[in-house]
């Protein structure tokens, strides 16, 4: 996360910028009121929400990348998964976000639909490639 924000600092737009400032304000102003009046259920949130952070790159990187050496553009995705899209907020699309990282999160599901339509070939070479059961 902090080298999230340290690029955004040195490659970000005006707008990403002062996005980055005014959460980061945000956050040192709630975490001092928290803290300050001990408000016990706030601080239990905010360290389950540290843990959630110190466990982003095992969910985020290393469940849909290992193993990828041999081909790694096929990153792992979980297109059939409902649960698992519902409980990531569709972050295990993540075979679309590398064919085309500019779309949005939200947007991950349809264009998984589209390139099912356009490219039926390429569920099954993952497939193959990757040794999966499909």
């Amino acid at each position: 996360m902090v080298k999230l924000h340290l690029n955004t600092i040195k490659f970000g737009n005006k707008k990403y910028k002062l996005d980055l400032f005014f959460e980061t304000i945000s956050i040192i102003v709630i975490f001092s009121i928290v803290v300050y009046f001990n408000i016990k259920f706030l601080i239990y949130h905010m360290i389950i929400m540290a843990l959630g952070e110190g466990l982003m790159a095992f969910f985020a990187v290393w469940t849909v990348h290992h193993d990828t050496l041999d081909n790694p553009e096929f990153a792992r995705t979980q297109r059939g998964n409902n649960w698992k899209n519902l409980i990531s907020m569709g972050m295990f699309y993540h075979l679309e976000h590398h064919l085309f990282p500019a779309v949005p999160t939200h947007n991950l599901k349809k264009l998984s639909e589209r390139i099912d339509k356009e490219f039926p070939y390429l569920k099954k070479k993952e497939c193959v490639l990757r040794k999966y059961y499909c």
